[in-house]
Parts: C-alpha cells; structure tokens; sequence
C-alpha cells in the first residue's frame, strides 16, 4: 500500500483562459436548455480534451428554474510520484432532509478519485552516470500498476494541501483525517513482482480469517515453503464457474479470466490466533528468500 499525492494543474479564467478555451476540441450536449426570467432549466454536459494550463476536462449540469441540484466538475491530474494520469471528480447534489422540518433540501459535495492510467511502464534508458553507474538501477522499477482505481469520498483537499495556496492543484488526499493508501503492484527490472497483499480500506481493521496473498508464481512458491516446512493453502483452486455444480449453465475456461486469475495466484499463509511474530518473520524470511533465488537464477540465465 502507498500514499500518492495528488497533482492537478491549475486553471484561471482571463485573457489567457478564454485564448486556450477557444482552441478546444470539445464536445457539448443539452437534453434542456431553456431561460426564463426565473431562472434557467438546463441538463448540459462538456467534454475536452483540456489544452496546456488547463486542468478542467468535464462539466455536467443540471438545473431546474435557477436552481442547481446537479453539478459534476472533473480535473485532470497525475499522481505523484509515479505519474499515472488520474481525475478528481467533484460532486455537488441536492438533496433532502427528511429528519429536519419542512424536509429541506441542500447542496451537498462529495470529491473522490478516478485512475484513468491504471498501469505505467518505465523502460529501460540504457543510460548510465558520468561515474559509469547506470541510471536504470537508481530506478529499477519497469512497471507498475494501480488496483485502487476509485477513492471514496476524500477529505476536504483545502485542508491537504502541500504548500500554501496550492488547495486541489496539489493535496495529499485523505479519508476521516488518515492518509488514503493505494494499492500498487510493482515489478522490477529482474520481472520480480513479488507478492500482492490484502487490501485494507482506510479507517478500519481486519480480522484476518485468513491471510491470502497472490503471486504469479503460486505453485513455485508453495513448493518452497513446504520443502521448509511451511504449510499453505489454496482457497480456492476452482473458481465456481468451472466447478461441476455450475457445468450446466455452459460456462468454460476464459469466461470469467478474472476469477480464473485469482484461483490461480491465491495462497493463503500461515495464520492463527497464537502466531508468534517470530514465527511471521520465519515465513516472511522464506518467502524473501523465494524471490532472491529466483532473481538470482535469472541473471544465472
């Protein structure tokens, strides 16, 4: 899990905005756009390509006599360090209070993530210091992928910012005051990825029934840890759709690659109430010694 900053560039109406927006590839559309001296009825949406210095990329609108009650706004950004283009979405809707008198209803506002750029490659340079270090080995990560692809609702950006004034240009983003960690899968330049761990949502703990984790190279891994000792399971090897309660609903191999995926990377690790944390540094220490063999069997190669 990690914590990535949130960059969005900054965009300000003036003679320099109104330049760039007139050179907009765009896309608008009206279901209802009507004016009336009370107000405007309207259901609108703009879509761009936003230009250099502008970060607006989408504006849905929807009115109803001067009186808004649905508004997304979406900024294009990255996401530091790792660059992997993202979205922040801004909601405002209105809604009513059942529970206050009258039944009233207020704007409320919800901002949340969107990874547009789910997975990144950094290829090799080839380049190398004026000391004869290589460039590639400061960096040796080749690829890396984002699982989280939406954040729940995000704290206040304004509150998160980096540096003064930069408010949503630039934040950490967080959930209840906790930092909001991604989930990343990263593989080196050896083609190591290693292992990919439970996710844990922010602001809450697991009880961990089981610790299953998942790796590329299930089967090699197990038979390491038990040649040590170490006893695993797989729950579950048949993902349902190929088990032969289901057979008659039709469905084969590559219907469902997503589930065929993780029955065949899962592994459960050792896990029990009275574990010992040296007993957690024993596995974690075959399982890190897994991957140097392997590493090192390759560069053999």
């Amino acid at each position: 899990m990690s914590v990535l900053l949130v960059v969005v560039r900054s965009f300000r109406f003036g003679n320099a905005g109104h330049r760039a927006l007139s050179g907009i590839s765009h896309t608008l559309g009206a279901r209802a756009n009507v004016l009336s001296s009370l107000g405007a009825w309207m259901d609108t949406r703009g879509a761009w390509d936003p230009p250099e210095g502008m970060s607006l990329e989408e504006w849905r609108h929807r009115g109803t006599m001067g009186r808004d009650h649905y508004v997304r706004v979406v900024y294009r950004g990255f996401l530091f360090p790792f660059g992997h283009r993202a979205s922040l979405i801004k909601i405002t809707e209105r809604k009513f209070h059942h529970k206050l008198n009258g039944n009233p209803a207020y704007l409320r506002q919800r901002m949340f993530i969107v990874v547009r750029e789910p997975e990144r490659s950094y290829p090799k340079t080839g380049l190398k210091t004026p000391s004869d270090e290589s460039y590639d080995r400061q960096w040796p990560v080749v690829n890396i992928q984002i699982t989280t692809l939406v954040t729940p609702k995000l704290d206040d950006p304004q509150l998160n910012e980096i540096a003064t004034n930069t408010g949503q240009n630039a934040f950490w983003p967080r959930v209840n005051s906790n930092d909001f960690l991604f989930h990343l899968i990263g593989e080196d330049l050896e083609g190591n990825e290693g292992l990919i761990l439970p996710v844990i949502a922010p602001g809450v703990s697991h009880v961990y029934h089981l610790y299953v984790v998942r790796c590329r190279h299930r089967d090699e891994l197990r038979r390491y840890l038990a040649d040590r000792g170490i006893a695993t399971m797989i729950h579950y090897p048949v993902p349902p759709h190929l088990q032969s309660a289901y057979r008659g609903l039709g469905f084969g191999k590559g219907h469902f690659p997503i589930a065929e995926e993780l029955a065949e990377t899962s592994l459960s690790l050792p896990i029990f109430v009275g574990i010992t944390r040296e007993q957690v540094r024993m596995v974690t220490g075959r399982i890190r010694e897994f991957f140097e063999s392997a590493a090192a069997g390759r560069e053999e190669q």
